[in-house]
């Protein structure tokens, strides 16, 4: 019993070991300013193509939705 207490405590820590550092702040991480990306985005018209995440006029089909595109490797088809 003991011993799987200590194997699931072990998990435990390296899981959140390894996603640290994974939410960092948008402008810590890029550089770039929220409020930008936004009138960018409305500037261009992505919503009107793309499912993108956080944006709830954005859900359309058109074009490949921007779920995770940052770890994407392939992006057009």
């Amino acid at each position: 019993m003991r011993r799987g207490c200590v194997i699931c405590a072990l998990v435990a820590v390296i899981e959140a070991g390894c996603r640290a550092g994974v939410y960092r702040d948008a402008m810590e991480a890029t550089g770039g300013d929220p409020a930008r990306g936004a009138a960018a985005l409305r500037r261009y018209g992505c919503d009107t193509c793309h499912t993108i995440p956080g944006v709830q006029t954005a859900q359309a089909n058109v074009g490949p939705p921007l779920t995770a595109i940052a770890v994407r490797t392939y992006l057009a088809g």
